[in-house]
């Protein structure tokens, strides 16, 4: 039997169930059951509600890699923060997730090996590497030194 937990943080205990903004997740003990990544509904979705949903935005991004980066899923992370990236409006959203997985143990790799690759051939996106590279990461980057 799964119980209901109260919040994401009681999920490790209680091995349960929990809503995350109108969206029940099933948590076992491999993680969460099915992978937020397998369902491109569920993408689809994160990518139209920061839209939908200005003044939201900065809470969106910040679960949307929240949830990325417990799944150690780059690809889901990436191709949100892209589309994110194109829209004058969301613009900043993308440059939040980009960044965040960036500096994380879990993704930070792939990030920063995407954020290179960006800056040699891609110059649509060097106003995001820039913004990416001047901002919070350029502060930890010093702080690592």
């Amino acid at each position: 039997m799964t119980d209901i937990c109260e919040s994401p943080e009681d999920q490790n205990a209680c091995g349960g169930i929990y809503n995350v903004s109108a969206t029940t997740v099933r948590r076992s003990k491999s993680g969460l059951q099915p992978r937020v990544a397998d369902h491109k509904d569920l993408q689809d979705w994160f990518g139209k509600l920061a839209q939908q949903l200005p003044e939201d935005g900065p809470l969106i991004a910040e679960r949307v890699a929240d949830l990325a980066i417990r799944q150690r899923h780059f690809a889901m992370l990436n191709t949100l923060a892209t589309g994110y990236l194109n829209g004058t409006a969301t613009f900043g959203l993308g440059v939040a997730l980009l960044t965040r997985a960036a500096m994380s143990d879990e993704l930070g790799r792939a990030a920063r090996r995407t954020l290179y690759q960006w800056s040699r051939q891609s110059p649509p996106r060097h106003a995001a590497v820039v913004a990416i590279c001047t901002g919070p990461l350029a502060e930890a980057s010093l702080a690592w030194r």
